[in-house]
C-alpha cells in the first residue's frame, strides 16, 4: 500500500477501529436504558469532561508518533523500540501528575457545584488516567505506522469499555459505576500494550540519548490550540448543564450522543496523516496534496454519517435500541457543529509540522466569546444546538481563512 496514501490508509484502519467505535457508543446507547435521564446526564457530562481533559496527553501521543517517525529516520529499529520504552516512563509521571491536578479541579468543582457525591470526580480523574496510558499507547504505535496494531490495538480497547463500563453500570446503576469499569479497561488495555513493547525491546539496548521530554515541554503551543480545538467540540455540553434545568439538559446531551461520535469516526484519518505529514515536511514536500485528502475524507466520512443518522433518526432516537431520552429536532444542528469541529481539528494538526501553531492561538479568545453569549443567550436545548452549530461554523471558517491567507502572504501557498 503505498505510504502516501492518506485516504486508503485511512479507510483501512477505520475498518479496525469501527467496529470498536460502534461498541463504544454503545456504551452510551446502554447508559440510557440503565440510568434514569437525570443521571445518563450527569454520564455523558463526565464522558465529555473526560475527553475535554485529557486532550493535552492527546497531543502528546502526537508528539510520540511525530518524534518515533524522525527517530527512526537515523537509528535501528531495535532503537527505536528502545527509544519507546523510556518515553512510556516519561509519559507514566506526566500522567500521574495531570491526574493528580484533574482530581484536585474537580474536588473542588463538586464542592462549588455542590455534586451529591464526590465518587463521580474520583471516577473522572480515574478516566484521565486510564486515556492517557491508552493514548501513549496508541502514539507509539502510530508512529511505527502500524495500521493493522493500531486499528487492533484501539478496537480492543474499545471492546473492554463496553463489556467492563456496560456491567459496571449494570452491577452499580450509578454514573460513576460505569467510568470506573470505563476505567479499568483503559488499565487492562495499556498493560497489554507495555507487555508487548517490553517483547519488542531488545535484551541488550543500546544506548539512547533521552531528548524527548524537551519535545514534550516545546509542545505547549499545541497543547493550548488542540485543547482549545477539543473544547469547541464538547463545550456545548458543559454549557448545557450550566444553562439549562436538569431535564431539559439530560435530553440535550442524548441528543448529542450520535453527532460526537463524527469526532471519534474522524480521528483515524488524523492518525494516518499526522506522520505523514512528518515525513513530508521533513523531505521538504508540499502538505497541500495531504491536507486536502484530510479534509476530503473528513467531509465524507462526516456527511455520510450525518446522512445515515438523520435517514434512521426515527429509529436511532428513541426506540428499543435507539438512545432514550434523544430529541431528533435538534439532530440537525448538531450533526452540522460536530462536522465543523472535525474539519477545524484537521487546520489545527497540519500546522504542527511546519511549528506554525501560534497562528490559531486567536481561537481560544474566540472560545471565551462563544461560551459567554452562549450562556447569556441560549434559553432552550434547540436555541442552544442553533448557536453551536453557527459558532463552530465561524471559528472553522475564520481559522482556515487566517491560515491560508497568511501562506498566500508569505507566498507559500503550494506548502500550505
Amino acid at each position: 500500500m503505498n505510504e502516501q496514501s492518506v485516504v486508503r490508509r485511512s479507510i483501512v484502519l477505520i475498518a479496525f477501529v469501527l467496529p470498536g467505535l460502534l461498541l463504544n457508543f454503545g456504551l452510551v446507547i446502554v447508559a440510557t436504558h440503565l440510568l434514569e435521564q437525570i443521571d445518563f446526564g450527569i454520564f455523558y457530562l463526565s464522558v465529555n469532561l473526560v475527553v475535554m481533559l485529557s486532550a493535552p496527553v492527546v497531543v502528546i501521543s502526537f508528539v510520540v508518533s511525530r518524534d518515533i517517525v524522525l527517530f527512526n529516520k537515523d537509528h535501528s529499529l531495535e532503537e527505536a523500540f528502545s527509544f519507546s520504552v523510556q518515553i512510556v516512563r516519561s509519559c507514566l509521571r506526566m500522567s500521574v501528575v495531570l491526574f493528580a491536578a484533574s482530581l484536585a479541579i474537580l474536588l473542588l468543582a463538586a464542592v462549588v457545584l455542590d455534586v451529591s457525591t464526590p465518587m463521580i470526580a474520583w471516577a473522572i480523574a480515574f478516566n484521565i488516567l486510564a486515556v492517557c496510558l491508552v493514548e501513549i499507547s496508541r502514539g507509539i504505535l502510530q508512529g511505527f505506522k502500524n495500521v493493522p496494531g493500531l486499528g487492533g490495538f484501539s478496537a480492543g480497547w474499545m471492546l473492554l469499555r463496553f463489556l467492563l463500563g456496560g456491567a459496571f453500570l449494570f452491577l452499580f446503576s450509578t454514573a460513576w459505576g460505569g467510568l470506573f469499569g470505563m476505567a479499568l479497561a483503559g488499565g487492562l488495555a495499556f498493560l497489554g500494550f507495555a507487555n508487548w513493547l517490553q517483547n519488542k525491546k531488545p535484551s541488550n539496548p543500546a544506548s539512547v540519548p533521552i531528548v524527548w521530554r524537551k519535545d514534550a515541554l516545546a509542545a505547549y503551543p499545541l497543547v493550548i490550540i488542540y485543547s482549545a480545538t477539543v473544547a469547541i467540540a464538547f463545550l456545548d455540553i458543559v454549557i448545557a448543564y450550566l444553562i439549562l434545568d436538569r431535564t431539559d439538559f439530560a435530553t440535550y446531551a442524548a441528543t448529542s450522543v450520535l453527532p460526537k461520535a463524527l469526532f471519534a469516526v474522524t480521528l483515524p484519518v488524523l492518525q494516518i496523516l499526522f506522520p505523514l505529514a512528518i515525513s513530508e515536511t521533513s523531505r521538504k514536500k508540499p502538505l497541500a496534496k495531504s491536507l486536502l485528502k484530510a479534509i476530503l475524507a473528513t467531509v465524507m466520512l462526516c456527511l455520510f454519517g450525518s446522512g445515515v443518522i438523520l435517514i434512521f433518526s426515527s429509529n436511532f432516537c428513541g426506540g428499543p435500541y435507539g438512545v432514550q431520552y434523544c430529541d431528533d429536532a435538534g439532530l440537525p444542528y448538531l450533526l452540522a457543529a460536530a462536522t465543523f469541529a472535525c474539519l477545524l481539528r484537521v487546520v489545527v494538526l497540519t500546522k504542527v509540522p511546519k511549528e506554525e501553531c501560534w497562528q490559531l492561538y486567536m481561537v481560544v479568545p474566540l472560545i471565551i466569546l462563544v461560551t459567554s453569549t452562549a450562556l447569556s443567550g441560549a434559553g432552550d436545548s434547540i436555541q442552544l444546538a442553533k448557536f453551536y452549530c453557527g459558532a463552530t461554523a465561524g471559528i472553522f471558517t475564520f481559522a482556515l481563512i487566517f491560515s491560508v491567507m497568511r501562506n498566500i502572504r508569505i507566498g507559500n501557498i503550494g506548502e500550505y
